[in-house]
């Protein structure tokens, strides 16, 4: 069969191609904003576990927060990078600074001032600033949890964590190589079913059509290889029939008034 880019097969091809490409790349952006909202989720839900565990820990850490190497400090560390947080801040009830762990070892005013806010919450909760690009849209930059540090019932003050959501963005975008190549295989197989129940349901029909009026006469009826179908082939089946019979009936009409002529002159 020679290519041609104009035969309906090429058409329903690309049509369908588009569709279902679309369709996928449709589905997929919806599926990342899915992700991208239950992994944002996951971080702000591990940030308020870890400030609801922060109270026990804090109270050993109160007798003198500047040495790194207290083993409360160190745990305090642990639990900051488990969660994917980068930086702690704890004040006290008056908001001095207790603690501070981090890449930055001294907290800046923002910190200090959702640390001292968190004192004044009934529970933890999250707070969302600066944008940059994700996948195809802005998102948040960082995330930060702040809440109340309670032990045994008594406030002790109130704890800040902050972290960069870049890198969880990157593993998104790495996830999207094995997504998109689950979306080409897949349009592919629903490609190839799709042309070929539409060849064999509409082309193929329409070509055999084709060829029995080429080679069709007007005493002899349209009939395709089987059965007339009952759809819109069979219809059209059945209206090159009935437009045969009737340029038929005008042809023995013109000559029955060809033969009216020729006997009066």
């Amino acid at each position: 069969m020679r290519f041609s880019p104009y035969s309906l097969r090429t058409r329903i091809l690309g049509q369908l191609t588009v569709l279902i490409l679309a369709a996928m790349l449709l589905i997929d952006v919806l599926m990342v904003k899915l992700w991208e909202r239950d992994l944002i989720a996951d971080r702000v839900r591990a940030g308020k576990l870890v400030i609801q565990a922060l109270g026990s820990l804090v109270a050993g850490v109160l007798a003198d927060p500047t040495r790194a190497d207290d083993p409360a400090a160190l745990r305090l560390r642990r639990w900051v990078a488990g969660a994917g947080f980068s930086d702690l801040v704890v004040v006290d009830l008056r908001g001095n600074l207790l603690l501070s762990t981090g890449p930055r070892e001294t907290a800046d005013h923002e910190a200090l001032l959702d640390a001292r806010r968190g004192a004044s919450l009934e529970a933890p909760a999250p707070h969302f600033s600066g944008r940059i690009w994700g996948l195809l849209w802005t998102v948040p930059a960082r995330v930060s949890v702040s809440g109340p540090l309670i032990s045994d019932g008594r406030l002790l003050g109130g704890a800040s964590l902050a972290g960069d959501l870049g890198p969880l963005y990157l593993r998104l975008a790495r996830s999207q190589k094995v997504v998109l190549l689950y979306i080409l295989l897949n349009a592919l197989v629903l490609l190839l079913v799709g042309f070929y129940l539409l060849s064999r349901t509409v082309v193929n029909p329409i070509r055999r059509l084709v060829e029995i009026t080429r080679e069709a006469r007007l005493d002899a009826p349209f009939t395709p290889p089987g059965d007339i179908p009952r759809d819109e082939i069979g219809h059209l089946y059945r209206s090159l029939n009935l437009m045969r019979r009737r340029i038929d009936e005008q042809h023995r009409e013109l000559e029955s008034h060809i033969a009216r002529l020729e006997r009066t002159n």
